[in-house]
């Protein structure tokens, strides 16, 4: 197999390596949206980092037919063989409604942004098992998942952002980058709901992997950055005291399924946390460190 829904592979039986890119995908969407603004140089982001807020102009039909047919082109990447844009393109979706030219032009850098990381592939090696420092001098297990939350970072709503990562034999086969549904009352709460539902994935990739009888022989393991979340889910006692419903239910089920060791949690650092990115417009520098946990590779050239 060679492509599959604009999606191209190279496959190395020899050495167990297999790559997903869409560099041509890419090269069709800059052909049939091309940037109003050329850039002076290529953006080492996908989005500014000042904040994008909703727009009080009069709705334009023909902007929002516009900005509707890009974020969607993103989105596909972003959901396909990107996640390094899946923050980007959950931003950019806030604004359908009504987007203001100013985002038009954020959506435009997020194309650029892929245009110039056009040859980053997905990458899965069946030899993957070797010593990696961002999961705390561990052994990197086959199958495993991170999770994170950023509290309240949505200014009109004050809800928190949120975001996990499942990796594969070395490569992301799982990702999203949402904004929660509920507002949270600390760090800690945005943490659990995350987890929460971190969790629930973690639990259908192992039920899943259960019916197709394949064993990544190892813990159902999950990262997370915050010690305070780990302690009320591993603690004999929980002490987490919250007047919202939905918090303690997450939490009470979080802790059901972490003492009967359907969910294990070890501790990242945030700076070495793969699905950091996810919750978070990064920095450059920040970016690319963050980029560089996601394990891209080069795609071969056939």
């Amino acid at each position: 197999m060679k492509t599959f829904c604009g999606i191209q592979v190279y496959r190395d039986r020899t050495n167990g390596k297999i790559w997903l890119s869409q560099a041509s995908y890419i090269d069709k969407l800059v052909l049939k949206y091309p940037s109003p603004k050329p850039f002076s140089r290529p953006p080492s982001t996908p989005l500014p980092l000042e904040e994008l807020l909703p727009s009080d102009e009069l709705k334009n039909e023909a902007n929002t037919h516009r900005y509707a047919q890009l974020i969607g082109s993103i989105g596909y990447v972003a959901g396909a063989t990107r996640p390094d844009v899946a923050k980007a393109h959950s931003k950019l979706a806030e604004f359908l409604i009504n987007p203001s030219q100013h985002h038009i032009d954020a959506a435009y850098q997020t194309i650029a942004y892929l245009d110039h990381t056009k040859n980053q592939a997905l990458c899965y090696d069946a030899s993957v098992s070797i010593d990696t420092a961002y999961i705390a001098d561990q052994l990197e297990p086959d199958f495993f998942g991170a999770t994170d939350a950023s509290f309240a970072d949505h200014r009109n709503t004050r809800k928190s952002s949120q975001g996990y990562i499942f990796f594969l034999f070395g490569g992301p086969i799982d990702w999203k980058a949402t904004l929660q549904r509920c507002v949270t009352k600390s760090t800690t709460e945005a943490e659990l709901v995350a987890a929460s539902s971190a969790g629930t994935e973690l639990i259908w990739w192992w039920r899943l992997f259960k019916d197709i009888r394949f064993d990544p022989d190892n813990e159902q393991l999950l990262y997370c950055d915050n010690k305070q979340t780990i302690r009320l889910l591993t603690e004999a006692t929980p002490r987490l005291k919250t007047s919202l419903r939905h918090v303690d239910i997450h939490h009470h089920w979080l802790r059901q399924e972490t003492q009967s060791n359907n969910i294990n949690f070890s501790y990242v650092q945030s700076t070495c946390q793969p699905a950091d990115g996810l919750t978070k417009l990064l920095p450059p520098q920040r970016h690319k460190n963050w980029v560089s946990l996601l394990h891209f590779q080069t795609f071969p050239k056939v």
